[in-house]
This record gives C-alpha cells, sequence and structure tokens, in this order.
C-alpha cells in the first residue's frame, strides 16, 4: 500500500507530533508499504530515514504524491492541505493529537470549521486518547507510541507520592490543571513530589506560578 503522511510539523523539530509520525512511517516501512512523508519543515541535513520524505514541495509535488498514494493519512487537520487531498480524490484518515480547541477558551470559527471537516470528510478520526475522541464521530483510539529504546522503566528506588510531568508546555496538555491539583494537595498537607520536565511558550508562566506557590522547578 502507498500511504501518505501529511504532518506539516516533522523532524528535526522535537515534540509528540513529530515523534508520532516518525513511528508510524518507520513501522509501516517496515511492515512493506511505501511511505511518503510532506512536510514544511526544512533539515538542512540529508533524511536518512528509510522512507521519502518531501520538505517543503511544490503544489505540483504534493499533487503527485497525492495522486500516486493509495491513503493520506493527516497528522492534525490542516485547512492548507486539505484541498489537494479533496481533488486528488483519495480516502482521508486523520489523527488527532489535541482537542479541536483553543485550549481552555470558547471555540473559534477555525476549530468549528475543522470539527464540521472531521466529523463530515473524514473515513476515519483516529485519536489519542478517549477524551480526544469524544467530541467526534467515526472514531478508533490509538495511543500515541514510544520508543521502547528510549523510555524504560527506571531501576531506582520509586519515591511514594511522586509525579512526573513530561511534555510540551502548552495550554491543551492540562498543566495548569496539575498546578493547580498540586496547590490542593499541599494546601492538605499532603507529602508529594512534582517534577515537570518539558518546554514550550507557557514555560515561563507556569514557572512563575509554581514559584509563587513553592511547588517545583521546571526542567
Amino acid at each position: 500500500m502507498n500511504i501518505l503522511l501529511y504532518s506539516p510539523r516533522f523532524y528535526p523539530l522535537l515534540g509528540g507530533l513529530e515523534r508520532v509520525t516518525m513511528a508510524w512511517a518507520t513501522y509501516w516501512q517496515q511492515q512493506g508499504h511505501k511511505v511518503t512523508v510532506i512536510t514544511h519543515t526544512p533539515n538542512p541535513q540529508p533524511d536518512n530515514a528509510g522512507y521519502r520524505i518531501l520538505r517543503q514541495p511544490s503544489l505540483w509535488q504534493q499533487w503527485q504524491a497525492m495522486r500516486r498514494a493509495d491513503v493520506v493519512l493527516m497528522l492534525n487537520i490542516s485547512l492548507k492541505g486539505l484541498p489537494l487531498v479533496w481533488l486528488a480524490g483519495k480516502p482521508l484518515f486523520i489523527s488527532h493529537h489535541t482537542l479541536l480547541t483553543d485550549g481552555r477558551y470558547a471555540r473559534q470559527w477555525r476549530q468549528q470549521l475543522k470539527q464540521f471537516i472531521c466529523n463530515r470528510f473524514a473515513r476515519l478520526n483516529i485519536c489519542c486518547s478517549h477524551y480526544v475522541a469524544r467530541s467526534l464521530r467515526r472514531t478508533v483510539v490509538v495511543h500515541s507510541p514510544y520508543d521502547a529504546a528510549l523510555f524504560q522503566p527506571g531501576s531506582g528506588e520509586r519515591i511514594p507520592g511522586s509525579i512526573l510531568f513530561v511534555g510540551r508546555l502548552v495550554s491543551d496538555k492540562g498543566i495548569h490543571s496539575l498546578l493547580e491539583a498540586a496547590v490542593r494537595l499541599q494546601q492538605q498537607q499532603l507529602l508529594f513530589q512534582l517534577s515537570i520536565a518539558g518546554d514550550g511558550p507557557l514555560r515561563e508562566e507556569l514557572q512563575a506560578f509554581s514559584n509563587t506557590q513553592q511547588l517545583t522547578q521546571i526542567q
């Protein structure tokens, strides 16, 4: 099968979406499928991924790749990439790695349009969690993969009451809720250890809040 992955963000950028795209592309290539990744992310170094990567392709190059594909999987819905998929007439699958909302705030017209398209035109909406899937139709939950060579159970002694968050520091990850819950635990004088590892646009805001509440250091 000829599988095309449309992911505007891709390696060498580092993030959950980029890692998922790489993991799926590698797996399907190993299973004997022909995989092509279309991305707008440049890479100054040569790609040695084992599958085809089209970086910042022209509209003609994207059109040609989509015409050759049997299916198109869009990693998070992209309004910019949809017209070519429709013109190519290929089955569209969309994977969702975040809610179609503006963080903790009310939905805007772009989010509403994206949700309508996903529910109306996607053959299947692949969701990273049941929480994400509940606002969509024709869904299947496929939890995000991880690199078993990189993430392994630790051999050290476990610390009772320890909490670790690892991820990008953005509003839709629920980090605000985590810190607010930590404040409540602290007010109840419960023993716990909270560590947050990551980076993102909310880093300074979260660091200031945690410092004010004397909760944790963000690394």
